[in-house]
């Protein structure tokens, strides 16, 4: 599975039960699945609650302080994240985290508990 070069777009089967959209502060929508998204404690909570963050039943979560580069690393950790936490191997390859990323990275992590 090539996660680094996933492409987040909207899928030709999508389905508003099986996805959610993150937006970035840019406004790029990424289309990941929600068995995905859910590997991070703070977007589980916000599905899990059908609150004020769900726009117009969209299920859309918008992230204004979010840029589209560090979104779009945050999408490919989690389904990183999802695809190897059952490895029967136990074999995980390194997630790569670019330098100019990083700082961004682990305070967006911090939030999303991922």
């Amino acid at each position: 599975m090539d996660i680094v070069n996933h492409d987040f777009s909207k899928p030709s089967n999508y389905s508003i039960d099986k996805y959610v959209i993150l937006e970035s502060m840019e406004g790029h929508q990424f289309y990941i699945e929600e068995e995905c998204a859910k590997r991070s404690g703070t977007l589980k909570l916000m599905l899990e609650s059908q609150g004020p963050f769900i726009v117009n039943q969209s299920r859309t979560l918008t992230f204004n302080e979010i840029s589209k580069p560090v979104l779009e690393k945050v999408c490919q950790y989690l389904l990183y994240k999802h695809h190897y936490l059952l490895s029967p191997t136990g074999v995980i390859p390194e997630f790569p985290i670019p330098d100019d990323l990083a700082v961004d990275l682990v305070i967006v992590a911090n939030f999303l508990d991922c």
